[in-house]
């Protein structure tokens, strides 16, 4: 009996103080959340997720300690004292908001990354279902999305957004389409990372989940087709070029006895061709699903007057000849539709769709207060003081700057940016190091980097690095930890300070 209480006691504490299982339950909430059915029930149990993190980094901090044994703690420790003294000079503007953000950001830095697991058998748990709660749900709300878009279907929310498809846009159940086709990107590379880890745990994938898979990517590519979200497909596309040149790098370097030049250039040519022809064929596909709505419209008029033909008709026989007339020349006037609009035009706004003017304003407002920025929560009313002729603007009084990177700069400023971003290109140079030296053949570390790479690049036109809570931010710092895990399993040891030395190779001098 008593060895039954203790086996339960310590399967209760790794279940709630293991840190990727706080990832699981984060990520599974911003998915959810991330629909606007669900969004106003799962949005206020955020604050229940980030206080059971804080609750495991407490447990760490008392036994293990690995939140402070990073190759970066010192520099993430840095940016926090600095982002919290200027909350504390931004007090009387959103304390409460500053600070939320501020927890969050501690969150990913000290609990996510830190967090991965010890050995190859817990990462690939971790992993599988991190992996499994974000493909279910967003295979469920693509599949509703692609069901609006093709039945015609949509409704007003009580905010007064239209929720399914506009044209060009397809929103679908989602609350924004840019957050829609990301998730489908990850999707995408979830299913081929999951079905790695599952070969590798058991050799052989059972067909009904090869059929999940299958209908995962189809499913998740229309959705980002339709969803016409720029910086999705942008990140989707860099995700395919980067894939097929790292492949076919390695591929030519035995060919080529090793020579980093030639193989080099034929790698990203060919990337770059497979990337181009996707880009098309992606076109072509997104135009063949433009049909597929007006010819269900007609199926379903079709379906409707067909019982209704032989029945007497309640119209008079003869009409005049002059309605008759005014009708015909009206159908003859307007053509018949047979697809709706899925492509963007020019009129439909200038190709950054406000981004220019958010980072302008951004950058001036970051003049009058430089080094330690005006707080996360701040940054509309900044933007307000920096145009203040263009106040009621939805671009100025946002405080997203659709930038992952010149959010931090105008939240935390110059000394608070920089630490940081040393230690995110410094966290870069461990992860690629890996795939070009350690790991070079290992596929799950590959795509591991690419679903995380691929968060970068769309931060290059959204917020998702830092200070923002969405499943593109959770997933980027889970599976970062996952990936520092790898390394220190692969070569433990050295801090961040040995990096710097110029002279060694992670601690060691070059002979």
């Amino acid at each position: 009996m008593e060895n039954q209480s203790r086996s339960f006691v310590q399967g209760l504490k790794k279940l709630l103080l293991t840190p990727a299982n706080v990832a699981l339950a984060l990520v599974t909430l911003q998915v959810l959340q991330a629909a606007e059915p669900f969004y106003q029930f799962f949005v206020k149990l955020n604050f229940l997720v980030l206080a059971w993190g804080g609750l495991c980094f407490l447990y760490d901090l008392v036994t293990r300690r690995t939140a402070l044994r990073t190759r970066y703690t010192l520099l993430f420790l840095l940016y926090l004292v600095l982002y919290a003294a200027g909350m504390f000079l931004n007090r009387e503007n959103n304390l409460v908001g500053n600070f939320k953000i501020f927890a969050y950001a501690g969150l990913y830095l000290f609990v996510f990354y830190p967090g991965g697991g010890r050995t190859e058998q817990e990462r690939t748990g971790e992993l599988l279902r991190y992996n499994g709660a974000v493909l279910i749900l967003s295979f469920l709300f693509s599949i509703a999305s692609l069901g609006m878009f093709f039945l015609q279907i949509g409704y007003v929310t009580p905010e007064g957004i239209l929720q399914g498809f506009q044209s060009p846009v397809l929103w679908g159940i989602y609350r924004n389409p840019n957050t829609g086709g990301m998730i489908a990107v990850l999707s995408v590379i979830m299913v081929f990372l999951d079905g790695t880890l599952r070969r590798r745990r058991r050799g052989r994938l059972p067909r009904v989940l090869v059929v999940f898979y299958v209908c995962s990517l189809l499913v998740q590519y229309m959705y980002l087709l339709l969803c016409n979200s720029r910086g999705s497909l942008v990140s989707g596309l860099a995700v395919l070029f980067f894939a097929g040149a790292y492949r076919f790098y390695f591929y030519f370097r035995k060919k080529f006895r090793r020579a980093a030049c030639p193989a080099l250039c034929l790698a990203l040519c060919l990337a770059a061709c497979v990337t181009v022809g996707a880009y098309a064929g992606g076109s072509l596909v997104k135009h063949g699903l433009s049909y597929i709505p007006v010819a269900v419209e007609e199926l379903k008029a079709g379906g409707e007057e067909a019982p209704a033909s032989g029945a007497p008709s309640e119209q008079p026989e003869t009409a005049p000849q002059q309605e008759a007339e005014d009708s015909s020349a009206e159908a003859s006037s307007k053509p018949e539709e047979t697809h709706v609009t899925v492509d963007r035009e020019k009129e439909d706004g200038d190709v950054s769709t406000g981004r220019f003017l958010i980072w302008e304003a951004g950058l001036k407002a970051l003049e009058e207060k430089p080094l330690l920025g005006w707080g996360a929560d701040n940054i509309g009313i900044a933007k307000q003081a920096a145009y203040p002729e263009l106040a009621d603007s939805k671009h100025i009084t946002t405080t997203n700057m659709h930038n992952g990177f010149l959010q931090i700069l105008v939240a935390n400023g110059i000394l608070g940016f920089l630490p940081f971003f040393i230690a995110f290109i410094l966290l870069w140079k461990d992860v690629a190091a890996g795939l070009f030296l350690r790991r070079k053949g290992d596929t799950a570390y590959l795509l591991m980097a690419v679903a995380a790479g691929v968060v970068v690049v769309c931060s290059m036109v959204e917020n998702f690095i830092l200070l923002n809570l969405s499943v593109m931010s959770v997933t980027l710092w889970f599976y970062l930890g996952q990936l520092a895990a790898v390394r220190a399993e692969d070569q433990p040891g050295p801090g961040f300070l040995s990096v710097l030395h110029p002279f060694s190779r992670h601690g060691k001098k070059v002979k």
